[in-house]
């Protein structure tokens, strides 16, 4: 284009005028021609709006499992995208603080608190940086629910809420990601009402398991313990589980081994017909206590449930 507009043929000529005057407004001096990579980055710019809007979007589903986001964040972590494809790389740019992109888009974009039921208390940076989950260390490692959010309400129904664990032998925490090497196995999980109150506690040894079956297995147990009481007439269940692939395999996002399909199908006979129960995903730090009953579960010769 600059070509264009300072040679009638195709020879090179001096450009008179710097780019950045000619793409002023006529009123201040320029050509009003706009500058196609500032229109390039606005247009860029509206998929980032329409992300933090746009919750229920197929497209942003698939963009979040894809990229491994956190389906409440309203802005992106970059950190993810080492598998995102080219083009979606190039519009999360302003969210690197590396890219020149960063400073304008921080400082031309902001957060209204509507209700609260997708801005976090602990992890959302309140100031530029700061969490109150870094600033206030101590006060984190005594809150119940460590992934709350701003809005929460306890519920009248006072729905109760499980979490399951599991630990091997050797020590070694149990994560979906990790190797399927098979040791002995504790689970472990705690009971709490709406407001946190523990009501059940449970832990035991299931033997020898590979580590993807034994997260399968405590869900499995936290369902028949609940289903088993007489809380399952009267409340719904929100079961919390710190491997998010045994949580994909549970909700049928994602099919699952061969070796599992039997309890995943004995999850669905339990679970047929209740429209009342959740399953969803919670890091470790959560539940502390969940993850301490796994751990001792591991040495346990006889079942341990404590109601309270």
């Amino acid at each position: 284009m600059r070509r264009f507009l300072w040679s009638a043929k195709r020879e090179r000529k001096m450009h008179l005028i710097s780019w950045d005057q000619v793409c002023k407004p006529k009123d201040k001096g320029g050509l009003g021609i706009l500058d196609l990579h500032i229109q390039n980055r606005a247009l860029l710019n509206k998929w980032l709006w329409r992300f933090g809007n746009e919750k229920e979007g197929v497209w942003r589903k698939i963009i979040v499992e894809r990229n491994g986001y956190r389906e409440e964040n309203l802005v992106l972590d970059v950190s993810n995208n080492r598998h995102a494809s080219a083009l979606w790389k190039h519009i999360t740019k302003p969210f690197s603080p590396h890219n020149a992109d960063y400073h304008v888009w921080t400082a031309n974009s902001g957060f209204v608190l509507g209700n609260g039921a997708s801005i976090s208390f602990w992890h959302t940076e309140w100031i530029l940086g700061h969490t109150l989950r870094v600033s206030f260390p101590r006060i984190f490692a005594l809150a119940v629910n460590k992934l709350v959010m701003v809005g929460f309400r306890p519920t009248k129904s006072r729905d109760p809420c499980l979490a399951g664990h599991a630990w091997k032998s050797d020590g070694e925490r149990i994560a979906g990601q990790q190797s399927g090497s098979s040791g002995m196995v504790g689970i472990g999980g705690v009971l709490r009402d709406s407001l946190g109150a523990v009501l059940l506690k449970f832990s035991k040894n299931i033997g020898q398991a590979e580590a993807t079956k034994a997260e399968v297995l405590a869900i499995w147990e936290a369902l028949l313990i609940f289903y088993a009481s007489e809380w399952r007439n009267n409340y719904g269940l929100r079961i919390e589980s710190d491997c998010v692939i045994a949580v994909k395999w549970v909700n049928a996002s994602i099919s699952c081994p061969w070796q599992l399909r039997r309890f995943i199908s004995q999850i669905g006979n339990i679970t047929r017909g209740a429209s009342n129960w959740k399953l969803s995903h919670i890091f470790r730090e959560s539940n502390s206590m969940a993850d301490e009953l796994a751990k001792v579960g591991i040495n346990r010769e006889s079942d341990l449930i404590e109601l309270y």
